[in-house]
């Protein structure tokens, strides 16, 4: 209930951010507007669109991106989405970008911990932790780059 700024993820993040700043810590955080779920940043004209994905199913990244995009919302100007929340490594293309012509990816990174009950009782499935890692460069997405960890 109340706005998405008001979550407690988002609050462990501004704290985080408080104290790097008080230890003089060189870092940037980028949180969504009060009322959206994502947000985009600029990596050298590629825009990587974030969201945690619990606004939509198992696949159904694409679907869920392409309305943001016809419907003018956060992930619109977006060339990569990173997703978290299905808890499994997917890398899928899913359009062209209208500015770029290059292809459009969803990155759905893998979890970071050793998966959960929860998820493992409800799927009958898990899968091994990692964190993902690629480059975005002036040439844009590297693919070959991605790497899990």
């Amino acid at each position: 209930m109340g706005k998405p700024a008001d979550d407690l993820g988002l609050h462990v993040h501004r704290q985080v951010q408080r104290l790097a700043a008080a230890s003089k810590l060189r870092a940037q955080w980028h949180l969504p507007a009060d009322w959206d779920e994502s947000l985009v940043l600029d990596l050298f004209g590629v825009g990587l669109g974030v969201t945690h994905g619990h606004q939509f199913g198992p696949g159904g990244a694409p679907a869920f991106w392409a309305k943001h995009t016809h419907g003018g919302q956060s992930l619109a100007h977006a060339d990569l989405l990173l997703t978290g929340h299905c808890h499994h490594l997917r890398i899928e293309p899913t359009g062209r970008s209208a500015f770029t012509g290059k292809s459009k990816w969803w990155i759905q990174a893998p979890t970071m911990d050793n998966s959960s009950d929860w998820f493992r009782h409800r799927n009958g499935d898990d899968s091994d932790p990692g964190i993902l890692v690629f480059d975005v460069t002036p040439e844009g997405f590297d693919l070959q780059s991605l790497t899990v960890l």
